[in-house]
Parts: C-alpha cells; structure tokens; sequence
C-alpha cells in the first residue's frame, strides 16, 4: 500500500542518513588511526634520542671515573716525586721516571 510505500521510503531514507553517518566517523576513525601512528614513531623516536643520550652520559661517567681512579693512582707517586725532588734536587725526578 501507499503508506507501507511512504514508510519503507523514510526508512530507506533514515538508513541513508545513519550509512553516511558511519561512513563519516568511519573516515575520522582512519585519520585519528593515521594520527596515532605520527605520534608513535615520534615517540619511539625520541625514546631512542634519549637512550642514546643516557648512553652518552653513562660512557662519559664512566670514562671520567677512570680519570679520577688514575688520577688517584698516580697522586701518591707525583707527592713521591715532588718530595724527591725538593730533598735531592730536580735530577732525582728524572731518574724515578726512567
């Protein structure tokens, strides 16, 4: 009948409307995905940029300890030589280093 026709015809209608609807949010759903990727491996980027900055600072750390450490090591024999010398004269340092 004319109305079953008009009913089914809005229906029809409504369902446009509700597919163009999901169609629209579907595609916001494929940007915000696409988005989310961009700020994903902007952030493994910048995780790695910052390990590699740690690592650098460790690698310095590290190397500046040994200074120290060496540095530690060798005081006692500059005191020895330094003592040397003010006791027995300059020729005496140089004889301790060769």
């Amino acid at each position: 009948t004319l109305e079953e026709n008009e009913r089914i015809a809005a229906q029809l209608v409504g369902l446009k409307r509700d597919l163009t609807a999901l169609s629209e949010q579907q595609q916001n759903l494929t940007a915000l995905s696409d988005q989310l990727a961009v700020i994903k491996q902007t952030i493994d980027g910048t995780t790695a940029r910052e390990q590699d900055i740690k690592n650098s600072i460790e690698a310095i750390s590290s190397r500046v300890l040994d200074a120290h450490t060496r540095a530690d090591e060798l005081s006692p024999r500059l005191l020895l030589e330094e003592k040397a010398a003010r006791i027995w004269g300059p020729s005496s340092a140089c004889l301790s280093n060769g």
